[in-house]
């Protein structure tokens, strides 16, 4: 019996330096985000569009890089200016070595008035870094179909504008160009960074 107990004890010992070795090799839990990870991070579909001097863009150009993808348009009143102000604010509270590893793209969800040049004084207004992205308007909803983005406008009022449905998050891509994160529009610049540095640091752990 005493035997029996030594070899139990023995037993419970080395599973407890096991997981103590786990543990300090990197298997610890990944840092908590307010926003929904993707687990495992998933490839999206590729497109083709157009930014600033006409100048062909696809999201595989910037590969290596943490990108989010805000899908939005310049005529939006409140929740599309609000987003790129808090995007813009979190931008600036990155640490000095990331902010060139951390790329903001805006892709237009009514390309009937968004040309690229309109795009990128729009997003140039809150980043000098931040990408605006149109196209023609079968270019920019044949794209937005293969997300599972359908914009939808609005009836024109007497003055012929209008308001365009758009999604409700932000598309956090890791360095290998995959979907890591959906980002709520709600959230505050400090969760935002916060967020980004997780997914920018994932790689260095």
């Amino acid at each position: 019996m005493i035997r029996g107990a030594l070899g139990l004890r023995r037993g419970a010992l080395l599973m407890a330096v096991a997981i103590s070795m786990a543990l300090a090799i990197g298997c610890a839990a990944p840092e908590r985000v307010a926003s929904k990870r993707v687990n495992p991070p998933a490839p999206l579909p590729a497109f083709q569009l157009v930014a600033e001097g006409n100048r062909p863009f696809q999201l595989s150009d910037l590969k290596g890089h943490v990108v989010v993808v805000y899908v939005g348009y310049t005529h939006c009143p409140d929740i599309c200016p609000l987003t790129m102000g808090h995007l813009a604010a979190a931008h600036q509270q990155l640490p000095d070595v990331l902010k060139d590893d951390v790329k903001v793209v805006m892709i237009t969800a009514d390309p009937a008035r968004d040309t690229p040049e309109l795009m990128s004084q729009y997003v140039h207004y809150f980043d000098p870094s931040f990408i605006g992205v149109s196209g023609s308007t079968e270019q920019v909803l044949a794209a937005l179909r293969e997300w599972g983005i359908s914009p939808e406008c609005s009836t024109p009022n007497a003055d012929g504008g209008y308001t365009v449905t758009h999604p409700a998050t932000s598309y956090v891509l890791n360095r290998d160009g995959l979907l890591r994160l959906q980002m709520p529009h709600a959230l505050e610049p400090e969760q935002i960074a916060r967020d980004l540095k997780s997914v920018a640091n994932e790689r260095k752990r």
